[in-house]
Order: structure tokens, then sequence, then C-alpha cells
């Protein structure tokens, strides 16, 4: 058999089992869901109904130590970023010619 073909055939046998497995456990899904339905919780959502919501005001004391630390983490990111391309304009460190006079040594000795 062609390779492109065999290829072609076992995708198209692995698609179709993986869409017959997706469809059986869709099945198997909406059939523990009728078997099981959900439970209402009408006293518990008439309760939070019935009572009042209290907003709280932020203080600004909090609002102020938010603004510290995001201000905080900002500057140690840029910190951070300023020397990216500092280690490629420098060019290849020593770790590299030592591995290239290590491989040069090596291809002579395979010669």
């Amino acid at each position: 058999m062609n390779p492109i073909l065999q290829g072609l055939y076992v995708s198209a046998v692995g698609i179709v089992v993986l869409f017959i497995t997706a469809t059986i456990f869709y099945f198997v899904i909406v059939g523990l869901q009728r078997i099981f339905p959900e439970k209402a919780d009408t006293e518990a959502a008439a309760e939070l109904a019935s009572e009042p919501i209290a907003l709280t005001e932020t203080s600004s004391e909090d609002d102020e130590i938010a603004a510290v630390i995001a201000v905080a983490i900002q500057h140690v990111r840029l910190r951070t970023q300023s020397g990216l391309g500092t280690a490629l304009q420098q060019g290849r460190g020593s770790w590299w010619s030592a591995n290239l006079l290590e491989a040069v040594k090596e291809t002579r000795m395979k010669k």
C-alpha cells in the first residue's frame, strides 16, 4: 500500500474514532444530567433576595498601598529588561569558543 494512502487511512480512522468517542461521552453526560438533575436552592435564594446588601467603602490607605505596590512592580520590570540586548552586542563568549575548539579536535580525530 502506498505510504501516503496508508497515512490518510490511519488519519481518517483516528478522526472517526475521536468523534465516536466524543459523541458517546456527550450522551453519557446528558444521561447523567437527566438521572441526577440540579437541585434548586429556592430557600437560599429567597434569603439572599430579602437581605439588604451593604456596600463597603475602601479606605484611601488601601488605595495608596496598591499604588505603591504597582509602581514597585513596574520599576523592577523595567530594571530587569534594560540590559536585554547587551549580551547580543558582545558577541560569542568563551563557552562558544571552547566548545568550537573541542568540536574541531574531535572531527580531526575521527578522520
